[in-house]
């Protein structure tokens, strides 16, 4: 569908020559379309969060039909703006797919960095190919855009061979695919490194419903149940287990008696423990973080990680003006969580096991906290995340896929612990080694292979990013001045 879907909107624009206005018209139709299947999920899980609150949840889902109507509003009016411009152009319209291409990335780009902490605007086009494991591979040469700048481009040609029966357009557009599909082949083949070092991993996956954890009432049953299941994993002899994310909602205390009594099930063992607890505010703070703590058998932290990107409107504000914050949704079950303290400043965990990365949630789905731990240093990376307000919807699946970027962009391998979601290892070419979607408590056992991470990403985001702003400036700099040349109209 990715290679496909702008198709008939393009040559529309092209083939009928819509001026600007018609071209924004057809943006906010598309627009509103795409955001009406993919943001399904907003009503529902927001009326949940929020004790089933109905307001709430309409009102969100109808912001997100109009952000997503007004982003192809000036997509679709900047493509009927340069379609037009095409009768003047002759032989200099090769410059409109590449200017187009670059415009789409660049607005991506912009929305990545404005709405930081809101996964559901990151709905971008190269997160179609999340599935095609060759044409993922180019992610490693900028991220997500190098693979939207490419499928933008191929929508383009295929839309110019419709409007105009143009066979090379056609022919560019086939070169494109196997030329992509090509390079993701020989990739995959050289990336194999076999007899790398490897962690056994326990992954205590308690798949525990969205409101059990917060439950004042059945707070002891769900802790019987995550001690037995630790005592299943204990049995198994792990480096270390893992917990996904909140999976103790309270605040960390080295005499806890949940964490005295996991540890003393495992002493004889050695496993030592990768869990989520919240952590007391910081001097100044008057919120507190929600963190994972890399604790060895014997109760000494080795290392702690703060959450560094929050959910928008949820975890903190939407904004904040003249000191006053706006834009946060109450949880109805525990409003003393309902804001976090946010790490500026991520960096990985360093145990005598490896240096992990850790990212939680929502982290995954944005590629910074993932490049800045990966240009640390990490043997391997985890995802620790709490699914549960979204098993009603796919951006589990979504969410699980996303990873896999982050795995093909740091060339490093991720372990997935996603309660209610599908928990996995991704190795550092993308696939999939393991993946479970079981919504029944279990222990997921995985073999982790130690790979440092190619810290290369940044640079290379760096430098693609650059090259689209740099294009679409030069781009459109060029169509306007060849169009205002005596001559040609």
């Amino acid at each position: 569908m990715g290679w496909l879907c702008y198709v008939p909107v393009f040559y529309l624009l092209k083939k009928h020559r819509f001026d600007v206005r018609n071209g924004m018209l057809a943006g906010a139709i598309t627009g509103i379309t795409q955001a009406a299947i993919t943001q399904s999920w907003a009503f529902p899980i927001v009326a949940a969060f929020t004790g089933h609150a109905i307001f709430p949840g309409i009102f969100v889902w109808l912001s997100l039909l109009l952000f997503y109507a007004a982003k192809f509003m000036l997509l679709f009016g900047l493509a009927a703006m340069l379609f037009e411009w095409s009768g003047y152009l002759k032989k200099w319209r090769w410059l409109i797919p590449p200017t187009l291409a670059s415009a789409y990335v660049a607005l991506e780009a912009l929305i990545s960095f404005a709405f930081r902490g809101s996964p559901w605007l990151y709905h971008f086009f190269g997160y179609t190919q999340a599935s095609n494991i060759w044409f993922l591979q180019l992610a490693e040469l900028g991220g997500v855009g190098v693979i939207s700048w490419f499928l933008v481009m191929i929508n383009l040609l295929l839309a110019s061979y419709l409007a105009g029966r143009n066979k090379r357009s056609l022919l560019a557009a086939m070169a494109l695919l196997l030329i992509i599909h090509s390079y993701g082949l020989v990739r995959m083949h050289t990336l194999v490194t076999p007899g790398r070092e490897t962690l056994k991993l326990a992954l205590i996956c308690d798949n525990s419903p969205a409101e059990l954890r917060w439950s004042e009432s059945e707070v002891n049953n769900y802790i019987q149940g995550l001690i037995g299941l630790n005592r299943q994993a204990v049995m198994q002899k792990p480096d270390i287990i893992v917990w996904n994310e909140s999976v103790i909602p309270w605040t960390y205390r080295a005499d806890d008696d949940f964490l005295l009594y996991i540890l003393e099930q495992g002493r004889e063992t050695g496993a030592s423990h990768l869990i989520s607890y919240f952590s007391e505010p910081d001097p100044g703070q008057d919120n507190p973080a929600l963190s994972a703590y890399f604790i060895y058998p014997d109760g000494q932290v080795a290392g702690r990680y703060d959450k560094s990107e929050l959910l928008a409107g949820v975890e903190k504000p939407l904004f904040s003006l003249f000191g006053r914050s706006f834009g946060q949704v109450s949880f109805a079950l525990d409003n003393t969580h309902a804001g976090h303290a946010e790490n500026l400043h991520p960096e990985p965990i360093t145990s005598h096991h490896a240096t992990i990365g850790v990212m939680i949630c929502n982290e995954s789905t944005r590629d910074m906290v993932a490049g800045k731990l990966a240009k640390q240093g990490v043997d391997f990376m985890v995802l620790m995340s709490n699914n549960a307000w979204l098993n009603v919807s796919t951006i589990t699946r979504l969410h699980f896929f996303y990873t896999r970027l982050r795995a093909v962009e740091n060339r490093t391998s991720i372990a997935v612990n996603a309660n209610q979601g599908i928990s996995g290892l991704i190795d550092h070419t993308g696939k999939i080694l393991l993946a479970s979607d079981s919504t029944e408590p279990h222990v997921f056992m995985m073999e982790v292979p130690k790979n440092k991470a190619n810290t290369n990403f940044l640079r290379n985001r760096t430098v693609f990013h650059l090259f689209v702003f740099a294009t679409l400036a030069a781009g459109v700099a060029m169509l306007f001045l060849l169009i205002r040349k005596p001559g040609l109209v």
